[in-house]
């Protein structure tokens, strides 16, 4: 770990050396326009072999980003033969699976959280909260994780192994493990629920800092009810528009469908119901070709807003080529 320390702080310097620019380039580049013609050729060539000098940095600098992400990589594979060694290779292989789960769960509580939050609320337990988005994924979405996983390879530069190579490295070892049991982990812990919620407290502590109000902390049983009846307002909302429905798309509606009206009739629901259905193909069709353009511009305003700020864009790095402002346009 001081070796790796070491050669990260060489490749920090290596990296600022080859990348930042200073007053002293900037003073360069601007006295390089001037215009007398030999002192322009001499600053020229000054700024020349800068750039000369900064490639060969840059060529050390890549070394030393292999070495280290090498040693971090050996470090990790040290971590894991100790967890096999303790709970056995099979229950590495149980619990790695399930940790990339986990990070699936946690990004989905933490959007939960941003929509209570912006709701006037948050809820009192973090760590429930992410098991009950594991139970929400879509079991589409675990097979391809599964499949990424086992697809995936780990590149020179990686500071973690990819998880097919730390698993065939946990097996590689074949230990049996010292401690086996199928128990829950929470009963490692004593009063798991009042830990949870006081960590969960120190993390809202830590985000907002004084910003923090504990009188917005609501159970979670009662955010997930209320969460349960958005849930189920969107899956009409998709049911009624056919599963083509679009944020950026607003619905022209007339200035009577405000006026409260009695009731209507059963069967003049249905007839306006099977209209809808009847025009849905048709529907379906212009909303298609709109997502499409409108993705398209959103594509091309994040371009221009690169272009502006001096980056260059490739021709795969969007849907639709944009590499230049005349494209863009």
């Amino acid at each position: 770990m001081r070796f790796s320390y070491l050669i990260r702080s060489i490749s920090l310097w290596f990296t600022r050396v080859v990348y930042e620019r200073d007053a002293w380039d900037e003073e360069l580049y601007r006295l390089s326009e001037h215009e007398n013609p030999i002192l322009r050729l001499v600053l020229s060539l000054t700024r020349l072999g800068i750039w000369l000098t900064r490639r060969v940095l840059w060529v050390l600098m890549l070394a030393g980003h292999a070495v280290s992400g090498f040693l971090l990589r050996q470090m990790e594979f040290d971590a894991d033969r100790y967890e096999s060694r303790v709970a056995g290779c099979k229950s590495f292989y149980t619990t790695s699976r399930k940790m990339s789960v986990l990070q699936v769960a946690h990004a989905g509580a933490l959007s939960d959280l941003k929509q209570f939050h912006d709701e006037g609320r948050l809820a009192d337990d973090l760590p429930q909260l992410i098991v009950l988005n594991v139970k929400e994924i879509p079991r589409k979405l675990l097979k391809h994780l599964k499949k990424q996983e086992e697809e995936a390879s780990t590149g020179i530069f990686d500071t973690h192994p990819c998880h097919r190579d730390r698993v065939e490295n946990a097996m590689e070892d074949g230990a049996t493990g010292i401690i086996i049991a199928d128990n829950p982990a929470d009963q490692l812990f004593q009063k798991f629920g009042m830990r949870s919620r006081g960590v969960t407290l120190d993390f809202y502590t830590e985000i907002f800092g004084s910003r923090f109000k504990k009188k917005l902390v609501r159970p979670l049983s009662e955010l997930v009810e209320l969460r349960k009846v958005q849930q189920a307002s969107m899956r009409a909302l998709r049911r009624f528009f056919q599963g083509h429905f679009s944020w950026y798309r607003s619905v022209p509606l007339p200035q009577d469908v405000w006026t409260p009206i009695d009731p209507q009739p059963k069967a003049v629901l249905l007839q306006n119901r099977q209209e809808v259905l009847n025009v849905a193909p048709k529907y379906n069709k212009a909303w298609r070709k709109y997502n499409k353009a409108e993705g398209q511009l959103i594509e091309a305003k994040l371009a221009r807003t690169l272009i502006d700020a001096d980056f260059s864009i490739g021709a795969s790095s969007f849907s639709i080529p944009l590499p230049s402002r005349g494209q863009i346009r």
